[in-house]
C-alpha cells in the first residue's frame, strides 16, 4: 500500500537516524505512518521508538492532546468536503519573523464547525497568502478573516497596517480584541479552546500539519520545581494552536442558533459526503 509520508514524520525518522541510530525500511515507515493517522502523538506511548517515548504521558504536558484523541476516537478527524450552502471563515496568527498560519473553516446550523482546511508559510508578504486562497476552489465563498489585534498596528515601512493591506487586496476582514490579562487568562483561552474541540470536525489530509501542531502544543517545564507551568512553549506548534485560539474567539462572536441536528446526524452527512466523492 502506498502511503504518503508527511514532512513532519520524515524529520521524525531523521532525527531518529542521526541522534538515535535507528534506521526505518520504508515499509516500516509506511507503517508508522498509518498507525500515526490512527494514534496521534499517542502512537508514542503504544509503539515507542525510544526508552524515553515509553515514559511520556499519554496528555501529560500537552494542551490539546486529550481533545485531539477524543477527535480521533470518535471519527472526527476524516474527509471533511466543502459544504457549498455555508460560507469559509478563516482565522489567522501573523508572522512578522516567523510562520504565519490560517485555518479555514464552516460553521454548520447543528453547531459543528468543519476545518477544511490549514496553510501556513514564512518569509512572506500578505500577497502571497491571498494569492494561494484564490488557488482554493471555495475562493468564491469564503467569508470574514478574523486577524489578532496586532493586525490592526501600523507597519513602520509602509504605514499601513495588515489589515488595511488584506482590505485593499479584497478580504473583508475583522480584528479580534485582544483579552485582557487582569479579565481572562490564557488558561480561559485554552479552556474555550477544549470546549470549541468537542465540536470540530477535521479534514485529515488538507489540516495534517495544523492538526500536528494542535496534538504538539505545550507547556513549558520548570526544572528547579520538577512540574509544568502555565505558560506555553514557543516552537513550530505554537503559530498552528494561537491561530485556532483566534479560531475559537471568531467562533463565539459570530451567533449562530444550533437547529435540532445532531453531531451523530452531522457524521451521518459527512459520511454520505466522502462515499459519493469515491
Amino acid at each position: 500500500m502506498d502511503i504518503p509520508i508527511p514532512k513532519y514524520l520524515t524529520e521524525y525518522f531523521e532525527s531518529l537516524e542521526k541522534e538515535h541510530g535507528i534506521t526505518l525500511t520504508l515499509p516500516q515507515k509506511r507503517w508508522y505512518t498509518m498507525k500515526y493517522n490512527e494514534l496521534g502523538e499517542s502512537i508514542k506511548q503504544e509503539y515507542p521508538s525510544t526508552e524515553s517515548e515509553s515514559f511520556m504521558g499519554s496528555s501529560e504536558g500537552f494542551w490539546y492532546l486529550k481533545e485531539i484523541n477524543e477527535a480521533r476516537q470518535a471519527k472526527r478527524i476524516t474527509t471533511v468536503p466543502f459544504q457549498p450552502q455555508c460560507l469559509v471563515n478563516t482565522a489567522w496568527d501573523l508572522g512578522f519573523r516567523d510562520a504565519t498560519s490560517i485555518w479555514f473553516y464552516q460553521q454548520l446550523p447543528s453547531g459543528s464547525v468543519h476545518i477544511i482546511d490549514y496553510y501556513e508559510n514564512s518569509g512572506e508578504g500578505l500577497a502571497h497568502y491571498v494569492a494561494y486562497m484564490k488557488t482554493l476552489p471555495y475562493y468564491g465563498n469564503m467569508g470574514i478573516h478574523y486577524m489578532p489585534h496586532d493586525a490592526a498596528a501600523h507597519e513602520k515601512g509602509s504605514g499601513l497596517s495588515v489589515e488595511q493591506q488584506a482590505r485593499d487586496l479584497g478580504l473583508d476582514v475583522r480584528i479580534l480584541k485582544r483579552y485582557n490579562p487582569s479579565k481572562s487568562t490564557l488558561l480561559m483561552e485554552i479552556q474555550r479552546t477544549r470546549s470549541l474541540l468537542a465540536r470540530c470536525y477535521f479534514d485529515q489530509e488538507k489540516c495534517a500539519v495544523g492538526i500536528k501542531c494542535l496534538e504538539s502544543y505545550r507547556k513549558k517545564w520548570n526544572e528547579s520545581m520538577g512540574c509544568y507551568t502555565s505558560d506555553a512553549v514557543h516552537d513550530f506548534a505554537s503559530h498552528g494552536a494561537d491561530s485556532f485560539r483566534y479560531l475559537g474567539q471568531a467562533v463565539e462572536t459570530q451567533t449562530r442558533r444550533p437547529d435540532s441536528s445532531s453531531m451523530d446526524a452531522e457524521r451521518q452527512k459527512i459520511a454520505k459526503a466522502r462515499r459519493s466523492n469515491f
